[in-house]
């Protein structure tokens, strides 16, 4: 600023000083030399959603099926003893992750001793032979692959341990009503001929679906192009054959999952 203009400023301040007075003239210029601060917004904070942890088919490795695996590794020449706990423990793992990454319709289309067998043949050990050629000079010997055959399990050692099945004491088997066995997500059929019996996975524990109720009908349907028989409360599924109508489960359980009451 020129002289001039600091003259001029000064005579306006002195006249607006006694208009208003000394004090109104210190606030007033106090507003000038603050500025209003700004405050910046605020990120939003991303929220991690909680991501889902998938269900165990089997979520505790039972003795019964422990032994029975055991078994099945033994019929294709693997066998474990009490100093082998490390490599077992490491086998069932594997097992339990392998009935884990089946599909639903795997899983269900058979039973856990089904997918036992299926499993141990993955194991199966295969022992590298030397077959010789005939005798040419400088000539290499060549290595071919030989399957080992599984050695024979004695009938004794296939007595003690039994085929994966329900427990015969009734009282660790739990009823369920049609709905409440539907409702179950990871269910197994045992070894064998349908009883009614499943393995809830889930849960870990034996489970029973309804019986046929005696003033109930039978109504026919089709299901994947087959004939059946469906017990329209129970929701039982017959098979009629010329001599019986024999039993092959539940509507909406199993391999009947997606079969609907007629």
């Amino acid at each position: 600023m020129t002289d001039t203009t600091l003259t001029i400023m000064e005579n306006i301040f002195r006249e607006m000083i006694t208009v208003i007075g000394y004090e109104k003239a210190s606030e007033i210029m106090k507003t000038f030399g603050d500025k209003p601060k700004t405050e910046k917004p605020k990120k939003a904070e991303k929220k991690e959603e909680p991501v889902e942890e998938k269900k165990k088919r089997i979520p505790r490795m039972s003795p019964t099926l422990a032994n029975q695996l055991k078994t099945e590794l033994t019929k294709v020449g693997l066998k474990y003893s009490d100093d082998d706990k490390k490599e077992f423990e490491k086998v069932k793992k594997e097992f339990v992750t392998y009935v884990d990454d089946l599909t639903e319709d795997d899983f269900t289309n058979k039973g856990l001793t089904d997918h036992m067998r299926d499993f141990t043949t993955t194991k199966k050990p295969q022992e590298e032979k030397v077959v010789k050629t005939e005798e040419k000079p400088k000539e290499e010997e060549k290595v071919v692959k030989i399957e080992e055959k599984p050695k024979k399990v004695s009938k004794k050692k296939e007595k003690e341990v039994e085929e994966l099945s329900p427990p015969s004491n009734a009282a660790t088997i739990i009823d369920l009503t049609l709905k409440e066995l539907q409702a179950v997500d990871m269910i197994a059929t045992p070894g064998g001929e349908p009883t009614g019996v499943y393995w809830d996975a889930g849960n870990g524990r034996w489970i029973r679906g309804p019986d046929a109720e005696d003033d109930e009908d039978i109504v026919p349907t089709k299901f994947n192009g087959k004939p059946y028989m469906v017990g329209e409360k129970s929701g039982r599924v017959y098979e009629d054959t010329d001599s019986r109508d024999v039993f092959h489960g539940f509507v909406g359980v199993g391999k009947f999952k997606n079969m609907k009451m007629p």
